[in-house]
């Protein structure tokens, strides 16, 4: 079993206790944080309903009062037949109303100042004075005030009643009564309903949306202003929701009364709504965290004495499994894993002494394969040539037949100079040099040929030998032997790493990817008989026992339109080691 299963199961046993509690907590939090939100904007609605209810209360209270002061005979006596009336009887009935306007203005703290107006002695009587004369003006705008209970006038509320009443027409105006309400005492009163620190309050009039009382510390009411013209615009008496004010976010409710023209707004910052939320969202948010930190102590702990030793146990293996027979493991432990490390050492040491046993068999045993492997490539050229030869001088081209025949002898000087298995890569190159010369008289005008000699790094790697003009012949024979004309063959080499690449390109037009494929598929056959494959083959072999599995050949289209032989050689640039 892998190491880091034990592990994750040890964690996840752990997690599955640890993550649905938390996420009941969760759960929980997020449920009273919305309930805490909903009560208090259901309180905050409750506030603003109740206040205008008991505005609306106090006003149909001062309604009715004031109604009882208009049927008064002596203000009737004063403003019907006050030419009849000496000085002394004018005076007392001037001081009696006076009293009764301080009894009305005293009835209740939202009335300012009271008074009457009678035009018939062009008089203005007041709770504490006696004016000679009449405002004819603002006596007529109270007169016509036919709309709402209340009257603003300049952000000031009224309230009036003529007598005869505005019901009765073609009567002249005897007197009216006029109400002024103070506004400081309702700003008051509103400061009375806050909860909260930065609450605040409007009192607008509802059908033009000025504001009448502002108990805030905002100036700008512009947007609370526009949200209440909104919703009332839509039929909506009562409301609530979130305004962007100064860049903070308020949380406001509002309430229309048709019978005051009135509409009272309480808004509170979003912050201070939510703030004990938020701080109690802050210690759960500190608990999740410190219960993470935990968890990864928890599973550090896990790590360093049950993760991290069968780890480096795992790691030991894998190296082992590499082909690394030095790798041992240093420890001290006295534990479980101190007995598995020994067995481990010990089993290293025994697997050395194997394979130090059968090591010189299986490199025999690898040369006898590169021989076998070489001995077939080697004749394949030489039987073509010895025809072309012969062509040549039954057809009288005596000079190209010195010629070729000089090429021959000096390819056949490389092939039998010495036995041995290796070259270097620059005589690799030179010899597949020689061998296009050659090619260059068979095929005259129809291919051009384009080398490009290997990286200067990379000339004194050692190669088994003919590994690059097979694949040229294969060009020639499979792809442009039926070139007429502009044929390509391009050797280039590209450095890859530590490694080298020899690509081979032509410009064949009868090639069918699915001859590419057959090619790759056969490449990849690792059972394929030594002696039974292509050239390809047999050098993807060759290659492959020499340098392992990274190096062989690939076959793919080349952008030339023919195919494209890539001789992937890895092991390191400029190694001049013949062992490799």
């Amino acid at each position: 079993m892998r190491p880091r299963t034990i592990y994750n199961q040890l964690l996840m046993a752990f997690l599955l206790v640890a993550v649905p509690l938390y996420v009941a907590n969760l759960f929980i939090n997020i449920k009273g944080a919305e309930q805490n939100k909903s009560q208090i904007t259901s309180s905050l609605q409750f506030r603003v309903s109740s206040y205008i209810d008991n505005m609306e209360d106090e006003i149909e209270r001062i309604t009715r009062l004031k109604s009882d002061y208009v049927m008064d005979a002596d203000l009737l006596q004063l403003s019907t037949i006050s030419e009849g009336l000496d000085i002394f009887e004018r005076f007392r009935i001037t001081l009696a109303l006076q009293k009764r306007l301080q009894i009305m203005q005293m009835s209740s703290s939202l009335i300012k100042n009271t008074g009457i107006f009678i035009p018939a002695i062009d008089r203005t009587i007041t709770a504490y004075e006696y004016l000679t004369s009449i405002d004819q003006e603002w006596l007529d705008i109270l007169s016509r005030h036919n709309e709402n209970r209340l009257l603003m006038i300049d952000s000031r509320l009224f309230m009036s009643l003529p007598y005869p009443g505005r019901d009765v027409a073609d009567k002249m105006l005897l007197y009216l009564l006029s109400i002024e309400l103070s506004t400081d005492e309702i700003i008051k009163s509103m400061n009375s309903k806050r909860t909260f620190e930065n609450e605040g309050s409007l009192l607008l009039d509802k059908h033009n949306n000025r504001v009448i009382a502002n108990a805030s510390s905002i100036a700008d009411t512009e947007a609370f202003v526009h949200f209440i013209a909104d919703t009332v615009h839509e039929n909506k008496n009562s409301g609530s929701g979130f305004i962007q004010v100064e860049n903070r976010e308020y949380y406001a409710a509002y309430e229309s009364s048709d019978y005051l023209g009135l509409t009272y707004m309480t808004f509170i910052p979003e912050r201070e709504i939510m703030g004990p939320v938020r701080l109690y969202t802050v210690w759960f948010w500190i608990l999740s965290i410190t219960s993470i930190g935990f968890i990864f102590l928890f599973s550090y702990w896990i790590r360093r004495i049950i993760h991290r030793p069968l780890v480096y146990l795992v790691q030991s293996f894998r190296r082992m499994e590499a082909g690394d027979l030095q790798v041992k493991i240093s420890h001290d432990r006295r534990d479980e894993f101190g007995f598995l490390y020994e067995r481990f050492n010990n089993m290293i040491n025994r697997l050395g002494q194997l394979i130090g046993e059968v090591y010189e068999q299986k490199i025999n045993s690898q040369r006898a394969e590169l021989k076998r492997l070489q001995s077939q490539i080697n004749p394949h050229f030489l039987y073509n040539n010895h025809f072309i030869l012969a062509r040549l001088i039954k057809a009288g081209d005596n000079d190209r037949a010195y010629v070729f025949a000089k090429y021959i002898g000096e390819y056949l000087r490389y092939v039998t100079k010495d036995e041995q298995d290796e070259i270097t890569l620059e005589q690799e190159f030179l010899f597949a040099k020689a061998y296009t010369n050659i090619q260059l008289i068979c095929y005259t005008e129809r291919v051009q040929i384009v080398l490009e000699p290997p990286p200067p790094q990379s000339l004194a790697l050692k190669v088994p030998r003919l590994i690059l003009q097979p694949i040229l012949e294969n060009a020639f024979e499979h792809s442009l032997e039926n070139k007429l004309t502009n044929g390509i063959l391009k050797l280039s080499f590209s450095q890859n790493g530590s490694g080298v690449s020899a690509i081979i390109e032509d410009n064949g037009d009868e090639l069918e990817s699915s001859v590419i494929e057959h090619i790759r598929q056969s490449l990849n056959a690792r059972e394929t008989s030594v002696g039974e494959g292509t050239a390809l083959i047999n050098i993807h072999n060759r290659l492959r026992i020499k340098f392992g599995d990274e190096s062989g050949i690939e076959v793919s289209r080349s952008s030339l339109g023919g195919l494209k032989v890539e001789v992937r050689i890895s092991g390191g640039s400029g190694s001049s080691c013949t062992d490799c």
